[in-house]
């Protein structure tokens, strides 16, 4: 979801609203529209509970540090 353009999100959460076959009369919001994308790219990914994801970061964090740190990594030199 980081690396999604605004484009990107709103073809997602288009395509969520078209798979649950809802029409709104009022437009989503931004935040609306991140949401329906989130649910849409965790579904397909099949990702862990958030639980059993930290378990196996604290038991080897190791197998997830070089993501993790390539999250901070592409930031480094942009301006906040």
């Amino acid at each position: 979801m980081l690396t999604l353009s605004p484009d990107e999100i709103f073809l997602l959460a288009e395509a969520a609203v078209r798979g649950r076959n809802e029409e709104s009369s009022e437009p989503l919001s931004y935040d609306q529209m991140v949401q329906l994308a989130t649910g849409r790219i965790s579904s397909e990914l099949e990702l862990p509970r958030f639980e059993e994801w930290a378990e196996a970061y604290r038991k080897d964090p190791l197998l997830f540090d070089r993501e993790m740190l390539g999250l901070w990594e592409s930031e480094a030199g942009t301006d906040a």
